[in-house]
């Protein structure tokens, strides 16, 4: 059975995933009835009935454009899914069908990649004294845009096999969808168009849909149209860096379909990837302000102690991981978190504020607390991205090397002489 992130019930069928588990702990039934599925080409009318739940993502909450869809499917389909889904990553990667920069629905880290690569451009341009332009593009309803038949399109001039692409049909043909809200679930709607964000399987065909979408960039907008997509204007950004005195941010004027994107000049900031990009960024605290605010209110809550410990364990500390993956703070601002957020759980504990704090962060098989460390998080993520990306940082390495040393440009390919 593969493994499920999510705990859990979604809405339809009322079952977890711990339930197929004790049930079926060798997925011998599960086997069949996939296979049945796959024998048929079709899956049952109920798998296709779906509940959503909107997430507000910013601005004005009565902008229905403002808020994000999930699906949620019964276990037993998103199994499946999952299955087909691992099956066609699988294909994908064997025969290289996505392109390389494609990490998005991937396994791979593409938030460190990506992130490590606009360092690396703007880097560039700062030791060569040049001019760096980046542009963020966003896709208007990407998820929702997209047509099922393109779709199968899709899969199908790529050469997926035909029992495959039917499964795939058999997902959208007469899906349905009810929208919970406060009173009551809506009527089931049809879903005519667009992935299920919240589906195992909608994340690679969105790939499968989006393969040439560099291609339709580089010769014009009016192509992604082709493809029932549209870039939305107001969320795109471009940055011109230029690294010749005086150093700093020009506003270049770029335009979609006639409407001006917004330039970044110094100062201002773009969130790519959950990271903040652009020249001169000032210093934002907000984020730890709101993490020392949210420890707090958990330390002094109504909560009992191991509800408490409870909640900073499985919420609290993982919800900084991100920030620390992506070294959007200094080291001084994690300590102050660690500082503080010790003092807090040692009152929690009712020991005194001088008492050690091996209980704390102690293993908690060993009966200890077993809370984070977050400096020590903070350098082991440091450390993980340098490790994630060797393969980058190498090839920068073996060009940047020979050019400092000689004074000039290396060949394309550096030879295997080149070494880190």
């Amino acid at each position: 059975m593969p493994p499920i992130g999510g705990k859990l019930c979604p809405w339809p069928g009322r079952i977890m995933y711990k339930h197929w588990r004790e049930v079926d702990p060798g997925s011998k039934i599960l086997c069949r009835v996939f296979n049945t599925c796959l024998k048929l080409n079709d899956i049952p009318p109920s798998w296709k009935n779906s509940s959503t739940i909107l997430i507000h993502k910013d601005g004005e909450v009565d902008q229905i454009n403002n808020w994000r869809p999930i699906a949620l499917s019964n276990t037993i389909n998103k199994l499946f899914t999952k299955c087909l889904a691992r099956k066609l990553a699988e294909w994908c990667e064997e025969h290289s069908i996505l392109s390389s920069a494609q990490k998005g629905f991937t396994p791979y880290d593409g938030v460190i990649e990506h992130n490590f690569l606009i360092n690396a451009h703007l880097e560039r341009a700062r030791s060569a004294q040049g001019n760096a332009f980046l542009a963020w593009l966003d896709v208007s309803n990407a998820f929702g845009s997209v047509p099922h038949e393109a779709i199968i399109h899709a899969l199908r001039a790529e050469g997926t096999d035909g029992d495959f692409i039917e499964i795939v049909v058999s997902l959208y043909v007469g899906a349905s969808s009810s929208i919970l809200t406060e009173e009551e679930p809506s009527d089931p709607l049809l879903i005519l168009c667009g992935v299920k964000q919240g589906c195992n399987l909608s994340g690679i065909l969105f790939n499968f849909h989006q393969r040439h979408d560099q291609d339709l960039i580089d010769r014009t907008v009016h192509s992604l149209q082709r493809v029932a997509l549209s870039l939305k204007a107001s969320k795109c950004a471009t940055l011109h860096l230029s690294c010749t005195t005086p150093v700093g941010s020009r506003l270049s004027p770029f335009f979609i379909q006639g409407i001006p994107v917004k330039a970044l000049s110094d100062g201002d900031w773009y969130k790519y990837l959950g990271k903040p990009v652009g020249f001169s960024i000032r210093k934002d605290c907000s984020s730890i302000n709101d993490a020392l605010i949210d420890g707090h209110k958990i330390a002094t809550s109504k909560l009992s102690q191991w509800q408490k410990l409870d909640t900073l364990r499985e919420f609290f500390f993982p919800s900084l991981n991100f920030a620390m993956r992506t070294a959007q703070f200094p080291k001084t601002d994690w300590q102050r978190v660690e500082s503080s957020m010790t003092k807090e759980i040692k009152e929690v504990l009712g020991l005194p504020l001088k008492a050690s704090c091996s209980y704390l962060f102690g293993d908690s098989k060993q009966g200890a607390c077993g809370i984070p460390e977050i400096t020590k998080d903070a350098d082991l993520y440091l450390v993980d991205i340098g490790l994630q990306t060797p393969v980058i940082q190498g090839r920068g390495c073996c060009r940047q090397s020979p050019c400092r040393s000689y004074k000039d440009s290396p060949p394309a390919h550096p030879p295997r002489s080149y070494k880190r």
